[in-house]
């Protein structure tokens, strides 16, 4: 009786090691660690916050290095980079080998005499809308800030509180949104679908991922006021922010866009 042949099975596939830059002390090395699968397809790295950028940061860019007394060219005091985890600039790096010669554990070294004078709100082409916390959820006391400025569009950022219907406050959401879209664009590490950004509000946040309708209904705005560029072949992604978008903010395209529409 002829033996039953063995059918192969198929080979094992090979683990992949991320291959983004890290700073390990005082050297930059590749993370080379193993990459996860995503379950919306795809794999992730589970050590991208230790990640650098790039490129180094605009304060960085700007010469206003952490650890120097920073000035700008009217001689004022400058703020210096504080991402000393992330960005690749060799001042960091020259920071950490001191930090590890004295054997002492690294924190942010600010020798910089800035000092915010005042809350500065992001000039608007019409004055921003007031509202009420108790309606909306916002406070009305808007800062400006970018991580990575001429990357990411400055931020009019809000504080939400819980509303009275338990709902998100209006804008909460697009927040949200955005938070995962500044990251990305610095990154870039996998396609930034609708079902990424609702994943990675629900990690960040600690709750269930929302509605990928509603992002998606975020996604179409911002295209349509010019702020976002998507590439709508399924699954529908978020490519990237205009110039435009980069250069003015969301609320000012948004506010130009309302008084198109009045017109």
């Amino acid at each position: 009786m002829a033996k039953a042949s063995k059918v192969a099975s198929p080979p094992a596939a090979k683990p992949k090691f991320c291959v983004s830059k890290i700073r390990e002390v005082a050297e930059i090395k590749q993370c080379n660690v193993k990459l996860k699968n995503h379950p919306l397809g795809g794999e992730y790295c589970p050590n991208r916050d230790n990640h650098l950028y790039p490129i180094p940061t605009g304060f960085c860019s700007s010469g206003w290095h952490e650890g120097m007394k920073a000035r700008t060219e009217s001689g004022k005091p400058a703020p210096t980079c504080r991402f000393y985890v992330n960005c690749p600039c060799d001042c960091h790096t020259k920071l950490n080998r001191m930090y590890q010669l004295a054997g002492e554990e690294r924190v942010l070294v600010d020798n910089s005499d800035w000092k915010p004078e005042s809350t500065f709100v992001m000039p608007s082409l019409e004055p921003l809308d007031a509202v009420s916390s108790i309606d909306t959820g916002t406070d009305t006391r808007p800062v400006v800030e970018s991580p990575a400025p001429g990357i990411v569009p400055p931020t009019v950022v809000r504080t939400f509180v819980p509303t009275q219907s338990g709902r998100l406050g209006k804008g909460q959401l697009e927040a949200w949104v955005k938070e995962v879209t500044d990251v990305w664009v610095v990154e870039q590490e996998r396609p930034c679908t609708v079902g990424y950004i609702s994943n990675e509000i629900g990690r960040v946040k600690g709750i269930d991922p929302p509605s990928q309708g509603a992002i998606q209904n975020v996604l179409f705005r911002w295209r349509d006021i010019g702020f976002a560029v998507l590439d709508t072949t399924r699954p529908m992604k978020f490519t990237g922010y205009t110039d435009e978008g980069v250069r003015l903010g969301l609320d000012n395209l948004k506010a130009r866009a309302k008084r198109h529409q009045v017109k």
